[in-house]
């Protein structure tokens, strides 16, 4: 036994040098040909080298392939020599079995694509080399069906869509699926807006949420596949959505003049929106003095644009909403918090204060506002409940959501530009 032993392993050395030499490991017609499973981007090899065994195989073993296969066995043969540039690709990444079969899947392959290949092994020290018989396969032809999106929930500013792709599990590695949308049919297109899907599952259903649109607005979109490795476009039917017309928001609790349901910017109650300035129309999280609009750095003063911006251009909610919102009057405020009911509850992990009067009822969150204070550089979050009103304010109003007892409270300065409800969460 020790005597047959030896001859054994002097037996596979001699034939790797062999086939280094003479550039093939035996006569084709000898070596069993590999099996091959394909998808469009995809080829699975199985197969072995024959005559050299598994426990010997230290070294790299996976697969050389081409889609010349006019030149094909020249490539092989030529790595098999060690040219540095053989002109064929070479993969490496293989699990090799038990029984000695070497399996190997490549990917990023051209569908409908006729290739030539050949399994390969390469000895540790990268001087040893054996590549066993040349076989072919052609991949498959891409196969994406593409159903239509479901609306899962569109408001005032975005829209939740869901939908379902049909692909080889095998190929969807290799694509990005998304929607694209556009204000025009004609304008759908991958280049001009696109927005990928946040959620994608292995039986290729997926969502998308599409925010910062604009409420009351129809959106053409469509479902997209993008092929990554080829560029290739697949694009679903045309669908279409309609965003929530913010007259949906008033709420009529029979006093002077309707309430939204929600802060400006946001679509539930408990969110709380934008932070605007007075007198700006665009949200800021900053309370520098320095960044605010109508304050003159030069001068170190206010830019006077009135005592009441109801209606007007520098009314947030009616440059945003148009039409017949505004931003309430003081008097508006103080006959909300007056006449209404007021109490404090949680909506999830949210604090709200609730407004009821004549059967209806709206809530605010506790949203807290950014402000400076002295010493301190850059916004400051201050969580008391603060809203805008459209007219200037020599006193701010203070109600407690506890007790619904009225306060009123005088300032440090002669105008304030907030009024605010005083709550403080149980």
């Amino acid at each position: 036994m020790k005597y047959n032993k030896s001859i054994y392993f002097v037996s596979i050395a001699l034939f790797v040098m062999a086939c280094e030499k003479e550039g093939t490991v035996s006569p084709h017609s000898e070596i069993p040909a590999p099996s091959v499973s394909t998808t469009a981007f995809t080829a699975t090899v199985s197969g072995s080298i024959p005559d050299i065994p598994v426990e010997l195989l230290d070294g790299l073993r996976g697969v050389l392939y081409t889609e010349d296969v006019e030149r094909a066995q020249d490539m092989f043969n030529a790595w098999q020599e060690g040219k540095n540039d053989p002109g064929c690709s070479q993969y490496g990444k293989v699990k090799v079995n038990s029984n000695g079969l070497i399996e190997s899947t490549l990917s990023g392959l051209k569908p409908e694509t006729r290739y030539q290949f050949c399994l390969y092994y390469q000895s540790k020290n990268g001087k040893k080399r054996a590549i066993g018989r040349t076989s072919e396969f052609t991949t498959g032809k891409f196969q994406c069906t593409i159903e239509c999106c479901e609306l899962e929930n569109v408001r005032f500013y975005d829209a939740l869509l869901s939908g379902c792709v049909t692909i080889d599990p095998s190929d969807m590695s290799l694509c990005r699926i998304g929607v694209t949308t556009a204000l025009v049919a004609d304008d759908l297109v991958y280049e001009n807006s696109h927005k990928e899907a946040s959620q994608l599952y292995d039986d290729g259903s997926f969502s998308v949420k599409l925010n910062n649109l604009n409420h009351d607005t129809e959106y053409f979109f469509k479902t997209y596949v993008l092929v990554e490795h080829t560029g290739d476009l697949i694009y679903g039917p045309l669908q279409s959505f309609s965003t929530r017309h913010t007259d949906e928001m008033a709420v009529d609790l029979g006093l002077s003049v309707k309430w939204a349901s929600c802060n400006l910017g946001a679509q539930e109650p408990y969110e709380t929106g934008g932070y605007y300035k007075w007198g700006e129309i665009k949200p800021s999280t900053s309370g520098e003095r320095s960044e605010y609009i109508w304050w003159d750095n030069e001068s170190q003063k206010y830019q006077d644009i009135g005592d009441n911006i109801c209606g007007t251009e520098y009314d947030a909610a009616h440059v945003i909403l148009t039409g017949h919102w505004r931003m309430p009057t003081k008097e508006e405020i103080e006959e909300l918090t007056s006449k209404c009911e007021m109490s404090m509850h949680t909506m999830g992990d949210y604090y709200v204060v609730e407004f009821s009067y004549n059967g209806a009822s709206i809530s605010l969150p506790v949203a807290g506002t950014y402000s400076v204070q002295r010493g301190m550089r850059g916004g400051n979050y201050d969580p008391s409940n603060k809203y805008l009103p459209a007219t200037l304010v020599i006193r701010s109003g203070i109600r407690s959501a506890l007790n619904n007892e009225g306060e009123i409270a005088p300032q440090k300065y002669e105008k304030c530009w907030s009024w605010y409800v005083n709550v403080m969460p149980m």
